[in-house]
């Protein structure tokens, strides 16, 4: 499961973003190690649906919730998007804003398609985490995803 790792220092951030806007032919990979390929089978085999990031770009879509939650109901802000093309998956932003705190993933498919599908459930599955049952949406009990247990085999 999603585990945050110690914050990047400021410089550290700054180089990442310098890094980001160049091609990759500019930038000095020869300091990482080659990836055996026994380690991309375990890569690709294991690789994990939930990665923690932040994202740029307008989501696709935006629901506000409440959490029905004594003293004092809280209003939650969910965010679905945008999509990412990353050469061999697609990647879904999810942004879950409440008053107490943000969670930020990216939620990985084979296409976008899947990519988005896999979001809205698991937000649905991140949101039953955080409120149980406690939501309400538009006048009714629920927040209105499906959640990722729901997925149905091909």
């Amino acid at each position: 499961m999603y585990k945050p790792g110690d914050p990047l220092s400021p410089e550290a951030l700054q180089q990442l973003e310098t890094l980001r806007h160049r091609p990759d032919s500019e930038i000095d990979f020869s300091d990482i190690p080659k990836t055996t390929d026994a380690q991309w089978q375990h890569a690709i085999r294991l690789r994990s649906l939930v990665r923690s990031g932040t994202s740029q770009s307008q989501p696709l879509v935006r629901r506000t919730l409440t959490l029905l939650q004594p003293p004092a109901n809280a209003s939650v802000d969910v965010e679905i998007g945008p999509l990412k093309d990353e050469g061999a998956d697609y990647s879904c932003h999810v942004r879950i804003a409440a008053p107490d705190k943000e969670l930020n993933f990216d939620i990985h498919g084979v296409d976008g398609v899947q990519a988005l599908q896999l979001a809205l459930r698991f937000t649905g599955s991140e949101l039953d985490r955080i409120g149980g049952d406690r939501w309400l949406y538009h006048q009714e009990r629920g927040h209105g995803f499906d959640r990722l247990n729901e997925l149905k085999s091909a």
